[in-house]
């Protein structure tokens, strides 16, 4: 997963992007209690925290992700 994140009230002008992982590799989401695929209403989590550094001026880590719930296919009203 590759990740742009703009914060212009305290970044004004920055453009975040997930910094490369010593491991390359993606960005893993996880749910240990699925019982069914695909899976219907689940919260994955985020396996480990995703650093964040400037597009142009790679290197320092200005934010971190740390937590990431995301429900797949919720319910359609």
């Amino acid at each position: 997963m590759n990740v742009h994140v703009t914060m212009p009230d305290l970044l004004p002008g920055v453009t975040l992007r997930n910094k490369p992982s010593p491991n390359p590799g993606p960005a893993i989401l996880r749910n240990p209690n699925v019982t069914n695929f695909p899976p219907q209403n689940d919260v994955y989590q985020l396996v480990s925290p995703i650093e964040l550094e400037d597009v142009n001026n790679p290197g320092p880590v200005l934010a971190t992700i740390q937590t990431w719930p995301t429900t797949l296919n919720p319910p359609t009203p």
